[in-house]
């Protein structure tokens, strides 16, 4: 697990948590709708995708003190997630969206799109999984990583 800190001159603001995989068994293993015939294909098709390894998952992203939110520190976040597994090789991004309340969820599925990450919605699963095309990007200033 890779750990990304978004850090201020006071304390930790943020922080972001992904795994690489490299083989489509791993990758089998960490998301359950890929197992199914031709889901994960699917899905990616209908985000304009191929799969490729390594692929990054994201873990979890979050802002640690509510009144730090929207301030751009997610989004700076999420850019230095996408230079460093660029750096390594990878060219797919998935996470899977979550939320406690629908105002909640439109939030965070706007946000996401607005990043350039393509919604897709697994039938049977109640979360909306994101893909994106990870390119290399400038790296941003004041993040520290595990």
């Amino acid at each position: 697990m890779h750990t990304i800190h978004f850090i201020s001159r006071r304390a930790q603001l943020g922080s972001i948590t992904f795994e690489l995989y490299s083989s489509r068994a791993a990758l089998d293993a960490a998301l359950p709708f890929s197992q199914e015939t031709f889901a994960l294909e699917y899905y990616l098709s209908e985000a304009g995708l191929e799969l490729t390894f390594p692929v990054a998952i994201v873990r979890t992203i979050e802002i640690h003190n509510k009144r730090h939110r929207g301030k751009g520190y997610g989004t700076r976040l999420l850019q230095e997630f996408e230079t460093q597994v660029g750096r390594k090789g990878c060219r797919l991004g998935i996470l899977q969206v979550g939320w406690n309340n629908s105002k909640e969820m439109d939030f965070n599925l706007a946000w996401y799109k607005r990043r350039g990450w393509t919604l897709v919605q697994p039938t049977h699963l109640h979360r909306i999984i994101a893909l994106k095309k990870i390119h290399s990007c400038v790296p941003v200033r004041r993040i520290a990583q595990e």
